[in-house]
């Protein structure tokens, strides 16, 4: 977090929040061993800063217990496991493309709470910040889409941090 913060002060910014990525995320979200580090970075670091997270995971139930100002983390263009994980990206159809899918899912997280799981089972999900992975196909054109909207949906979009 530290070498970021460097590279945030050099390009005239700050850290604004405090997100796990890739593997180590996954991985935090079931194995209370590294969503501790993860919690505990955080607390040590600025314990002000708000830790994104699913709910649900052991990252979140850390977070709130350790008192982090948690956000709960929703993925436009991820599939869902019917226990609300992240289907694996090695699985068949774990990547939603399509942007119009992508934004439809996108406000029906924010709207009603809930989307259909990869098995068609309706699964809650709450979604205070919204993800879109850069290396998904399409991922600019998924991004603009999921803003128009929610715009559209009237949602109040507000910068993290």
């Amino acid at each position: 977090i530290g070498a970021l913060e460097v590279f945030a002060r050099t390009a005239g910014d700050k850290i604004n929040y405090i997100r796990a990525h890739g593997a180590l995320y996954n991985a935090a979200a079931t194995v209370t061993e590294h969503a501790q580090a993860i919690v505990d970075a955080t607390r040590e670091y600025n314990a002000d800063l708000p830790l994104l997270a699913q709910v649900g995971t052991e990252t979140w139930r850390l977070g709130q217990e350790a008192g982090l100002n948690m956000v709960a983390e929703a993925f436009v263009d991820r599939a869902y496991t019917p226990q609300g994980l992240l289907v694996p990206r090695t699985e068949p159809d774990a990547m939603l493309s399509d942007p119009a899918q992508a934004s439809a899912r996108a406000v029906e997280m924010v709207t009603q709470g809930e989307i259909t799981a990869i098995d068609g089972s309706r699964i809650p999900i709450r979604a205070e910040a919204i993800l879109v992975h850069c290396d998904t196909a399409g991922s600019v054109e998924i991004a603009r889409a999921t803003r128009k909207a929610l715009e559209a949906a009237g949602v109040d979009l507000v910068r993290l941090g």
